[in-house]
């Protein structure tokens, strides 16, 4: 897919533009596939799917994290068997590390590149977000705040992406395992 420029004709960053976000939640929650939530959109039932569900995103290896929209980072968040909830001294969304998650994937032309369970919560000790309550894990997506959405290392470490400069393109590979 082509490179999204930020500005015309600067590669700040390296954006793509995507179809929407699929998220299956857990059965015992709530069975559905649904794309980007609209903003007024309420994490607590499956949001409608929007004409308009496509968006621009950042590729960037620097970020730890998914920043997503407010709205679909709050429905991701209530779909983990328990709820997710914010850390108040954070403001990041906190899982329990033993929680069941929702399937979450990043949709590019027609095609749904899943995350991995295990990179939807940090786990590690020094993992952002880090230090919160015992048994709980720092959600491997947050609220974007209105900022730029931004697929972090989270998504990169379920897919193989080529950043083609000369052709102006990216090209995205789904993992196998998956």
């Amino acid at each position: 897919m082509p490179i999204v420029p930020v500005y015309q004709g600067l590669y700040a960053w390296y954006s793509l533009l995507i179809d929407g976000i699929a998220i299956t939640v857990p059965s015992t929650n709530r069975t559905s596939t649904v794309t980007t939530p609209s903003p007024t959109s309420s994490p607590a039932a499956p949001p409608p799917s929007p004409a308009n569900a496509s968006a621009v995103v950042i590729l960037d290896s620097g970020s730890s994290l998914m920043y997503l929209s407010d709205a679909t980072a709050d429905f991701i968040a209530s779909a983990f068997v328990p709820a997710g909830r914010i850390d108040p001294s954070s403001g990041l969304w906190t899982v329990r590390c033993d929680a069941r998650a929702p399937r979450v994937g990043i949709t590019i032309r027609g095609q749904t590149f899943w995350v991995s369970e295990i990179d939807l919560m940090n786990r590690s000790k020094g993992a952002v977000g880090s230090g919160g309550r015992s048994g709980e894990c720092v959600l491997g997506v947050q609220r974007a705040g209105g900022g730029s959405l931004v697929l972090g290392d989270v998504w990169l470490k379920n897919v193989l992406v080529v950043f083609d400069i000369e052709a102006q393109e990216i090209r995205v590979a789904a993992r196998e395992d998956y």
